[in-house]
């Protein structure tokens, strides 16, 4: 179990085809009248809360703790799976349902559950299949019922295996993998995805394309997005958007950064995501979160005490 894990009401789940839509589910921060009570500060992971070294300082921790322990909202935005979040956050302060895939779906920790979920149509296969043709060095993943299937290896592959709690397969081709996929990933060398995202085609119905790293190109469903699904999110939380802040460092994370009501980009993210945020804070070597936080103190945190 999580600490701060508040109560809930209710779920009523729809079924809609890939989709699953939560209504009424709202959870609680310890403090319901505490001088963030009515904020929600999301999160990215990579290059964001975990430093260069995959790990989440104590000082970011403890920022984490004032402000959920005095009412504010907390979880996270990744393009990482449930399960691979999972193995930084036994310690850490989370009290509402988290974004992940990059925005494909929204998962509660403390119920291992499901919030909200689009995947990609079959129709994908067929578009994953024709771009490793188009690109023969690159490798090639898909993420389905929590598994990565390793459809084409490459070596920053490999080494992701030795380093993050992936269930994985290895399958020859992508008719090889069940559906519903929740995304497709293509791995090379920084160059390479340069020429990826130069030549990426339009968004259509089959899906968009989106950047989540320097050597990591995703292909998602339609209109999925971390900016959508914070979106969501917040209208669960009944949260207004204008208070909602969130924090991240490279191009999946640019939408979400604009929907908040104060999108900051940490000073090592990538040139075009420190140019279009809103605001700025220090390095995620440098414990951002403890920035962003004393940031909503001063600028926030007053305004929700005069008006509560």
């Amino acid at each position: 179990m999580l600490p701060f894990k508040g109560k809930s009401q209710k779920v009523l789940i729809l079924l809609k085809e890939h989709e699953i839509i939560t209504e009424n589910r709202k959870d609680v921060s310890g403090m319901a009248n505490g001088r963030f009570s009515g904020i929600l500060l999301v999160s990215d992971m990579d290059g964001t809360l975990l430093s260069t070294t995959k790990t989440i300082s104590t000082e970011n921790k403890d920022a984490i703790r004032y402000f959920t322990e005095n009412g504010g909202t907390f979880t996270l935005a990744t393009g990482r799976i449930p399960r691979s979040a999972g193995q930084y956050i036994a310690d850490l302060a989370i009290n509402a349902p988290g974004v992940f895939y990059n925005g494909g779906m929204i998962y509660d920790l403390h119920k291992q559950s499901v919030v909200f979920e689009q995947a990609l149509s079959p129709e994908a296969e067929a578009t994953a299949t024709a771009y490793i043709n188009a690109y023969p060095t690159c490798g090639a993943e898909v993420y389905s019922q929590g598994v990565l299937h390793i459809v084409r290896s490459h070596p920053l592959i490999e080494k992701h295996l030795t380093v993050e709690a992936f269930i994985s397969k290895r399958v020859n081709s992508f008719a090889d993998v069940p559906h519903p996929w929740q995304k497709v990933i293509f791995v090379d060398d920084s160059k390479q995805i340069d020429e990826m995202e130069k030549n990426a085609p339009e968004a259509d119905d089959v899906g968009h394309y989106v950047r989540s790293d320097e050597m990591f190109f995703e292909l998602l469903p339609p209109n999925v997005s971390k900016g959508r699904a914070l979106k969501k999110l917040a209208a669960m939380l009944d949260i207004p958007m204008n208070r909602v802040a969130a924090v991240g460092d490279n191009m999946n994370d640019e939408d979400m950064l604009k929907t908040a009501g104060a999108g900051f980009a940490v000073s090592n993210a990538c040139d075009a995501i420190r140019q279009c945020a809103p605001y700025g804070c220090c390095a995620n070597d440098d414990h951002a979160i403890v920035e962003v936080v004393k940031w909503i103190e001063t600028n926030w945190a007053p305004s929700v005490a005069t008006n509560a």
